[in-house]
């Protein structure tokens, strides 16, 4: 089944993941000013983890 047009659902997925990834950047920009970068790719991934098992 084909569908022509996205539905609710998907369309509203498409705009929490685009969100997701603009804030993702924007955090990036503003902490590579304090941190290093080394060190907050680690916080993330740290943080990522425990969404991922949670």
């Amino acid at each position: 089944m084909r569908k022509e047009r996205l539905d609710g659902v998907g369309l509203a997925a498409l705009i929490a993941v685009t969100f997701l990834l603009a804030v993702n950047q924007i955090v990036v920009k503003e902490v590579n000013h304090g941190l290093q970068p080394v060190f907050f790719a680690g916080a993330r991934s740290a943080l990522a983890i425990v969404f991922v098992f949670a």
